[in-house]
């Protein structure tokens, strides 16, 4: 039984030096790329090609390894033959596009700022006239028994009224609609020579004015005389006067009345005289 042992303990060695001794050559022949085949004698030349011992531990060989790898990418080289090539355009030339340098701007000038100039007042005409002395409509404002108007306070009423400083150095209102016209009214100082000057107006003072129209002898008379009543109702309230008639007295409706009637009855005369 240990003769049997013994035996078989040696065939073991046998086969494991024989194992190693093949490996060992099979290494060797792996580090020579270019010779993949040993040479044996033949025939022809003296030698012949074999192809290399396999190794028993390993269950791919080296060479259909390396077979699987040449037919894989093989396949891969068809596969790309085959495919269409689509051809590439070349590329469109490049247009280099020169961009001009920007022109210098001009120094701007220094802006001149020019004073708004006021557009030139229009050409007032002076009052008319009457031809009859009687033709006219008068209406006074007049200060308190024993206070007068001062020439400050007279100007600033004057100009919130819109009366202008003008012809005979008095006072008088334009319609807006045609200021080329006469007016339709004037004021002037009750006290004679009955003038305002601009220049001088805080060194005079007055108990009253006078507010004066003398009708055109048409139509429009009687809305002049509403803007005569209404300014000169404006004035008194400003000035802290009194709004009285031509002759002083306290201007009723009445008296109102009457100035429209005379009013009517002077068109009427100038139709008949000019008809």
């Amino acid at each position: 039984m240990e003769k049997v042992s013994l035996v078989l303990i040696v065939i073991g060695l046998v086969i494991i030096a024989v194992v190693l001794v093949s490996r060992l050559r099979l290494r060797r022949r792996n580090e020579l790329p270019s010779e993949p085949y040993q040479r044996v004698p033949s025939h022809s030349d003296g030698f012949r090609a074999e192809p290399p011992e396999y190794d028993p531990l390993f269950a791919i060989d080296n060479a259909e390894a390396e077979q699987r790898e040449l037919d894989k990418w093989g396949a891969v080289t068809t596969k790309v033959i085959d495919e269409p090539v689509m051809e590439t355009p070349p590329p469109a030339p490049r247009v280099h596009v020169t961009t001009p340098p920007p022109r210098p701007q001009p120094a701007s000038a220094p802006r001149v700022v020019t004073p708004a100039v006021p557009p030139p007042a229009p050409v007032r005409s002076p009052p008319r006239l009457a031809d009859v002395a009687e033709h006219v409509v008068t209406l006074n404002v007049i200060a308190a028994e024993g206070q007068r108007f001062a020439g400050p306070a007279i100007a600033a009423a004057m100009a919130r009224a819109g009366l202008e400083w003008g012809a005979w150095s008095i006072y008088h209102y334009y319609a807006q609609q045609d200021p080329h016209a006469s007016p339709l009214f004037s004021v002037a100082n009750m006290v004679k020579p009955g003038n305002f000057d601009p220049q001088r107006m805080d060194e005079i003072s007055t108990v009253g004015l006078s507010l004066f129209m003398v009708p055109a002898m048409d139509g429009t008379d009687l809305a002049s005389l509403d803007i005569l009543l209404a300014t000169a109702r404006q004035l008194a309230g400003d000035l802290g006067g009194e709004l009285r008639d031509s002759r002083r007295s306290v201007l009723t409706r009445q008296a109102i009345e009457l100035l429209r009637e005379q009013i009517n009855e002077w068109r009427r005369k100038a139709q008949v005289a000019h008809s």
